[in-house]
């Protein structure tokens, strides 16, 4: 049954800046920078996009050029609607705006969001087929719906990962393949990736951690340590050796990369994480490790 709804299996999404909540048998399949799209049993149920606001329309006009878009998008399908109490009430603290569209094969229904605070315009539209419980599903992931982060962190959670990372990092690309996803950011010059593996146990069959991290990530024989533990084993390598020796040797380093990788392997949940970051100048290890430690699978 398309929608099929379970009160206790739900999940949150972060994607760049926007985090929210959707049935945990949900999974996207379409991922820009800006635009996320959910199915369920195969067929599309939900679109989000978001992004700042044209600032010399925002104050008096924030849904001037999404509502074009519409427009020109679905046609005469497309018309504005009011919106529902529970939505309204889900979304208090946002201004907002009601569409609908139907057409011969399929028809949606969605809201437009504006963000005084941090003036984004967004739009959630939800596609039909409906069922019964598909007001009480709205309803709840509009009610979680945060278009910017409460702290200096962005939460990163698409499908089996989740991260955290300072929001000045930006993302630049990413891929998501059956045995790899990657995730790559920046900042200025620095560079951080967010790497997971699975099957763990068919990557490690013939090589323990350290020989894994060689082969796939290319790190060094030396600046290594390593620790087991019952439910994990974890790397830890970065060259030069410390900031301090990479300062006092500057003249000689300058044609180098700071490189750290943190690298765990998650027995149980048979994953291999890796958080690389890599830059012409030392990043901060403290920074590094938190990162690294906060970035899991769920």
């Amino acid at each position: 049954m398309v929608g099929t709804f379970h009160s206790s299996k739900w999940k949150t999404v972060g994607w760049n800046g926007i985090r929210f909540q959707i049935p945990a048998d949900w999974q996207p399949i379409e991922i820009g920078k800006q635009y996320l799209v959910f199915e369920n049993d195969r067929r599309p149920v939900l679109e989000i996009k978001w992004g700042p606001a044209a600032k010399r329309l925002f104050s008096k006009r924030p849904f001037h050029r999404p509502l074009a878009q519409l427009t020109k998008r679905f046609g005469s399908a497309f018309q504005a609607a009011s919106v529902s109490q529970s939505w309204r009430e889900a979304l208090r603290a946002y201004d907002v705006k009601g569409f609908t569209w139907n057409s011969e094969d399929r028809s949606g229904k969605g809201i437009l969001i504006s963000c005084d605070k941090c003036q984004k315009v967004s739009l959630i539209q939800f596609l039909a087929p409906f069922t019964r419980q598909s007001n009480e599903i709205q309803a709840r992931l509009l009610s979680s719906f945060r278009d910017h982060p409460q702290n200096e962190e962005n939460l990163w959670s698409i499908f089996e990962i989740q991260a955290r990372l300072p929001k000045l990092f930006q993302i630049v690309r990413h891929k998501f393949q059956a045995g790899l996803y990657e995730l790559d950011f920046r900042q200025a010059k620095q560079n951080l990736t967010l790497l997971r593996w699975s099957a763990a146990s068919v990557l490690l069959k013939e090589c323990d951690l350290v020989q894994f991290a060689r082969t796939y990530l290319g790190i060094g024989e030396t600046g290594t340590k390593q620790i087991n533990s019952g439910d994990s084993d974890t790397l830890e390598w970065k060259t030069p050796p410390d900031e301090q020796d990479w300062i006092k040797g500057a003249r000689y380093f300058r044609k180098r990369q700071f490189r750290w990788l943190g690298l765990r392997h998650l027995t149980k949940r048979n994953r291999i994480l890796a958080v690389r970051v890599q830059g012409p100048k030392p990043f901060d290890i403290s920074t590094c490790n938190t990162i690294w430690q906060q970035y899991d699978v769920v």
